[in-house]
């Protein structure tokens, strides 16, 4: 058996990283041990060399019919259920039981509204890289545009920032993201279903009906977008004229699909980097419960600080024992 070390975790080059109260780990080939009582309730979670910038980390394994979820990240809170969003056998990727969402007014969000200085939870600034990654499962007669990630400065908080929306495209659609700030304002499209909105249409659709893994990773020196299907890279698209920068930050710009230069459907205007913050966010519908999600969520991750994903990689199994 593995030695143990106390309280410790390793960041993304294999130093030493924060000191968690309560939280056990074994080598990077073994998992990390949440002792009962202590932080993370006791769950067993696979070693994460990125946990460091975990934000949100929700396996969604609790036992069928349970309406309460608790994130298991270093933040350790509880998500706000709203309507019937439940644990169901109905399908699951991993653990007998995942989060269903029916389509009508379900979602959950964060129960703390944080801080939306650089380095919060969930606020990433200018330059600042993060990482999202889910594994899925649309329901395909769900043929529209649904939510999967929104931050409430895209339209609940009007406070000059920037906030992303994240989701599907509809059955064996792709995965889209776009920004606003103050509801609505300055729309930008970075990936979509079509283009005609200045969107980078993803070269890889995912497949409704079956489990799928997803991920969208920003790049926040060299200002590069990347959506990812079960893996593969899918498309990139990267701030416009900042080919320079590009290429300090090891980036050929030859090899960018789509250079950003909408702010909304109306305008063709190049925009200069946004400054991406946000206090809250909404998984499964917005906060008024538009764009319902239908199907169901595993393993469901949020990373501020990190690009996790920069090239195609083999899907991560379960972060949970």
């Amino acid at each position: 058996m593995a030695d143990f070390n106390i309280n410790h975790i390793t960041n993304k080059n294999g130093e030493a990283g924060p000191i968690l109260a309560g939280i056990t780990t074994v080598n990077s080939t073994g998992a990390m041990k949440i002792p009962s009582g202590q932080t993370n309730y006791g769950r067993i979670l696979k070693e994460d060399p990125y946990y460091e910038f975990l934000s949100v980390a929700s396996p969604f394994n609790e036992p069928e019919g349970y309406t309460a979820f608790t994130d298991r990240s270093k933040y350790g809170d509880q998500w706000i259920v709203t309507n019937d969003s439940t644990s169901s056998t109905t399908q699951s990727k991993f653990y007998g039981t995942s989060l269903k969402f029916d389509g009508t007014d379900d979602r959950i969000h964060t129960s703390k509204i944080y801080d939306y200085e650089p380095g919060e939870r969930f606020s990433s600034g200018k330059y600042g890289s993060w990482t999202w990654e889910t594994w899925f499962w649309h329901d395909g007669t769900a043929n529209s545009s649904l939510y999967l990630l929104v931050d409430n400065t895209c339209d609940q908080v009007s406070n000059g920032y920037y906030g992303k929306h994240i989701g599907v495209t509809g059955d064996d659609g792709t995965i889209f993201l776009n920004f606003q700030r103050d509801a609505g304002s300055e729309l930008s499209r970075v990936f979509d279903w079509q283009s005609t909105a200045g969107a980078y249409v993803p070269r890889v659709n995912y497949t409704s009906d079956t489990w799928q893994h997803a991920a969208i990773s920003f790049d926040g020196p060299s200002g590069v977008w990347r959506v990812f299907i079960n893996g593969t890279l899918a498309g990139t698209v990267a701030y416009s004229n900042e080919d320079e920068n590009l290429r300090k930050n090891g980036v050929d710009p030859a090899d960018i699909d789509k250079f950003l230069h909408n702010i909304d459907a109306n305008l063709t205007k190049i925009p200069p980097r946004r400054d991406f913050r946000s206090g809250r966010i909404h998984v499964g519908a917005n906060h008024g419960s538009a764009g319902d999600f239908k199907g169901y969520l595993q393993d469901y991750r949020y990373y501020n600080g990190v690009c996790k994903y920069k090239e195609s990689f083999t899907p991560p199994t379960r972060i949970a024992f």
